[in-house]
């Protein structure tokens, strides 16, 4: 009977339908779906496979380190910056492609990831036209941001484009020997206290002399406009 009924080869849910006009059994759905699925003639001439999703491309981390060309005239996109490159053709033949791609690569940027700095690291730190020693302090919340202090132990907030790796340990003048005479006198007016006290008395006073050497701009006296001269303000 299961025979009969696929005989003309229709699918499960047909075949089902047509079964339950005149026919029943228990489990008869059942039956006849096992049945079609065996079918060799039906397995041979199924529809295809539907399209799956599309991958989406890995997102770059740098500029020019993934990038898409087409034929048009010639075209280039960084799939970073989204920067778009457009060039006429005279031949669309591969030395030309290939020379085209030569321009292009020679105006890109030489980027490249640098390795993260850890506390306490000696570095270079770029002032002006030059580069003088530092030392990390923190490595802030924010990407590549670090706080460095310099040989005056004035500390600023840099990012790693600013900074190098050094072997030469920095030099640090003023803020040392202030340091040293703050745990000096720190010692001598807690002698009857552990010495957990002591360190904490002298880390609070290294904070202090480290703040009063960062600096602030000063600030601008704020003058009202000319027109308010003949008014009185409250």
């Amino acid at each position: 009977m299961l025979k009969l009924m696929h005989e003309s080869h229709m699918g499960i849910t047909k075949t089902i339908k047509r079964a339950k006009c005149n026919l029943y059994w228990p489990n008869m759905a059942q039956d006849i779906e096992n049945e079609i699925r065996k079918c060799k003639i039906c397995e041979k001439f199924q529809r295809r496979n539907i399209k799956e999703p599309m991958k989406p491309h890995k997102i770059p981390g740098l500029p020019f380190e993934k990038i898409a060309t087409d034929i048009l005239e010639f075209g280039g996109i960084d799939y970073f910056s989204k920067w778009l490159d457009i060039l006429m053709l005279k031949r669309k033949t591969s030395d030309d492609v290939i020379d085209e791609f030569k321009r292009i690569f020679d105006l890109m940027i030489n980027a490249k990831s640098r390795a993260e700095f850890k506390r306490g690291e000696d570095v270079v730190l770029r002032k002006e036209k030059e580069w003088v020693p530092a030392k990390i302090e923190e490595k802030l919340d924010y990407p590549r941001s670090y706080l460095v202090k310099d040989e005056d132990g004035k500390v600023y907030r840099r990012n790693s484009v600013f900074l190098r790796k050094s072997v030469n340990r920095p030099n640090f003048r003023g803020i040392d020997k202030e340091l040293e005479e703050a745990g000096k006198k720190g010692e001598e007016q807690v002698d009857d206290r552990d010495q957990e006290e002591v360190n904490k008395e002298i880390a609070n006073q290294r904070q202090e002399i480290e703040v009063e050497n960062r600096g602030e701009r000063e600030k601008r006296e704020r003058k009202l406009p000319s027109r308010f001269k003949d008014y009185k303000l409250y």
